[in-house]
């Protein structure tokens, strides 16, 4: 009898053994298996991480450009990065058009948006010579201030042929100063030189929605056509005064601030 309880002490105490090593082994197994998942999981990593650096060099920031129909609304995604430029001749009219009309009107509570405009519109030498005419004493927004309005109407636009990138615009001036008109009918010839230029990866998203086709005047000269009517003595002078630079460049107005003004 003792030897048989002896015997069943023995078995008991071999199956702890053996369940012991069982679990042992089991824990072993289940730890190979997790080094073995992380070592592939690793090995992705690295070559995810490896694709991407190989990728670097051809990563580029492609604006979201949409080109809108005036008549109806309808938009149209375009890729402005690679879009050929509409060239045609009402595409041109359009932006000439526009640029005159931002580069000659005079409006206190539109400088700003007019100044930003046209420099947008132009290339780096027209817009260096716009900016020049807002520098110094004789500023043009000194000199104009907060009580002169001057309205633009544009009579023609002419795409001369043969002669592509070039453009003659004839508009009328009418200029009022403190309630009073001071200039009545003004005509005068805008010559101009333009190209369209494809926006850089670099291009803020802003400069490509206010500029999608990427038009640019290349040269400006304004010319006066005729005297047109004043209906005060001695606006003759005065209007000479508001236009130095006639025949050379342009008497356009455009502002960055408005307290100068307000502090004469």
């Amino acid at each position: 009898m003792f030897n048989a309880a002896k015997k069943a002490s023995k078995d008991r105490h071999q199956q702890a053994m053996d369940w012991e090593a069982s679990q042992t082994l089991s824990l072993q197994r289940s730890e190979s298996r997790a080094w073995k998942i992380t070592g592939v999981a690793t090995g992705f990593a690295i070559l995810s991480l490896a694709g991407l650096v190989m990728m670097l060099p051809f990563y580029k920031v492609v604006p979201m450009t949409f080109l809108v129909d005036q008549a109806t609304g309808a938009a149209q995604l375009i890729d402005a990065s690679n879009a050929t430029p509409m060239t045609t001749a009402q595409m041109d009219k359009h932006w000439l058009e526009e640029y005159v009309n931002s580069r000659e009107r005079y409006n206190w509570m539109l400088l700003q948006y007019d100044h930003d405009k046209t420099l947008a519109l132009s290339d780096s030498d027209v817009a260096k010579a716009y900016r020049a005419l807002y520098e110094g004493a004789n500023a043009m927004d000194k000199q104009l201030g907060n009580y002169t309005e001057r309205r633009i109407k544009i009579i023609s636009t002419t795409l001369p042929p043969g002669n592509h990138g070039t453009a003659v615009v004839r508009f009328e001036r009418n200029t009022r100063e403190r309630g009073q008109d001071v200039e009545i009918g003004a005509q005068y010839v805008a010559t101009m030189s333009y190209t369209y230029q494809k926006p850089s990866v670099l291009t803020l998203e802003k400069d490509v929605v206010a500029n999608p086709m990427g038009f640019k005047v290349t040269g400006y000269v304004v010319d006066k056509e005729n005297k047109g009517t004043s209906p005060l003595a001695g606006s003759s002078a005065t209007m000479a005064a508001h236009n130095p630079q006639v025949n050379e460049s342009v008497a356009s107005p455009a502002i960055t601030t408005h307290s100068e003004v307000n502090a004469q």
